[in-house]
C-alpha cells in the first residue's frame, strides 16, 4: 500500500468487460470487440464455461500486439509450479503424502486427448489459428485458469482472468480483503485497516497445503490453520469394522515351545504372510453409520470441514 487505507475503502475495481471469460463482450467500443466473441456465442458445439474462458484464453495470446489483453497476457508466467508441471522424479517425492493419489493419477493428458483436442482444433479452424494447440500450449492455458481463474458466485458464471486482481497474494488468516462480484464488477474492499507499506493480501479460500499445493503450486510455511489429513470413507469404515471385532473373536497368540537345554534349535517355519480378509459386510454397515455420525456431529460443531472424500 502507497498510503494508509482505512477499512471499508475501495482497493481497485475491474469491470467483467475487462477480463477474459466465457460471454460475450457487448461494447460500442471495438477495441475490445474478438472474433472469439462471435464464434463462442454462435458456436453450435456444447462448450462449458471453462472450455470458453480457455479458448477466449488461446486466442487473444495467439494475436498478441494486437489483442487488447496483450500487455496482461505478457505478464502472466511462462511455466508453473503445480504438478501438472513436475516431472517424474519430483514426482515420486510426494509418495505417502495427501495428494500423492491426485498427483500419480493424473488425467490432464488424457482429457486433452479424448474430448478438448477436437474441439480445440475446431476452434483453430473457425477463428483461423496458424497451428493447431499442443498438449503444451493447453498445459499453459489451463495452469493460467487453475491458478488465476476467478467466478461470479452471484450468476454462476465464469471462470474469468482478471487483470491485477491475480497479483493479489494468498494469506489464509491475515488477509486484509477478499474478492467480490457485483452488478458485473470485481472488486476488493478493504475490510481491515492497512498502514501504509504492508503487502496487501486476499485470501483464495479456506485451503491446506495439499490442496494450495495442488491448485497453485505454493504452502504456506510454518502453520497452516486449514490443513487436514483426507481418509477415504471405505478406509475409516473398515478400520472402524476392524475395532468393533469382539476381542475374543480375534485369533489367540501361541507361545512358541522353549527349547531344553542341549536340544538343537529347530529352523522356524517362515512366516506366512497373512491374507487381509474382508471385513463382515453388517460391520462394515453398522462403522460406517458410526463415522457418517460422528462426521455430521463435528461438522455441526465446525471442528472438520467435510470434502468429497469424506462424504458417505
Amino acid at each position: 500500500a502507497k498510503r494508509d487505507i482505512p477499512k471499508g475503502a475501495l482497493i481497485f475495481r475491474v469491470p467483467e468487460h475487462l477480463t477474459i471469460g466465457p460471454e460475450y463482450v457487448v461494447r460500442k467500443d471495438r477495441v475490445l470487440e474478438s472474433k472469439a466473441n462471435g464464434y463462442l456465442q454462435e458456436s453450435k458445439l456444447e462448450l462449458s464455461n471453462y472450455e470458453k474462458t480457455l479458448i477466449r484464453l488461446l486466442h487473444e495470446k495467439r494475436r498478441g500486439k494486437s489483442s487488447p489483453f496483450s500487455h496482461h497476457i505478457d505478464s502472466l508466467p511462462s511455466t508453473f509450479s503445480t504438478p501438472i508441471f513436475w516431472s517424474p522424479r519430483v514426482k515420486e517425492m510426494c509418495e505417502g503424502l495427501d495428494l500423492c493419489d491426485a498427483v500419480m493419477n493424473d488425467k490432464t493428458r488424457e482429457l486433452f486427448e479424448s474430448s478438448l483436442k477436437s474441439k480445440l482444433d475446431h476452434a483453430k479452424k473457425e477463428l483461423g489459428w496458424q497451428s493447431s494447440v499442443d498438449f503444451e500450449e493447453f498445459k499453459w492455458a489451463a495452469s493460467v485458469i487453475c491458478t488465476r481463474g476467478y467466478h461470479n458466485h452471484q450468476q454462476g458464471t465464469g471462470p474469468y482472468i482478471c487483470p491485477l486482481i491475480d497479483q493479489l497474494n494468498h494469506h489464509p488468516t491475515g488477509h486484509h480483503t477478499k474478492l467480490q462480484c457485483c452488478n458485473g464488477v470485481f472488486l476488493h474492499i478493504a475490510h481491515r485497516d492497512i498502514p501504509k507499506g504492508t503487502q496487501i493480501f486476499t485470501t483464495y479460500g479456506s485451503y491446506g497445503n495439499s490442496e494450495l499445493l495442488h491448485t497453485y503450486g505454493f504452502v504456506i510455511p510454518g502453520e497452516n490453520p486449514f490443513d487436514c489429513v483426507t481418509l477415504s470413507a471405505p478406509t475409516l469404515a473398515r478400520h472402524v469394522a476392524a475395532l468393533m471385532v469382539q476381542p475374543e473373536e480375534l485369533p489367540q497368540e501361541q507361545e512358541l515351545p522353549q527349547e531344553q537345554e542341549g536340544e538343537q534349535p529347530q529352523e522356524q517355519p517362515q512366516e506366512r504372510q497373512e491374507e487381509e480378509l474382508p471385513p463382515d459386510p453388517e460391520l462394515l454397515t453398522m462403522a460406517t453409520e458410526v463415522i457418517s455420525a460422528r462426521i455430521q456431529e463435528a461438522q455441526s460443531k465446525g471442528v472438520i470441514r467435510t470434502d468429497a472424500a469424506l462424504k458417505l
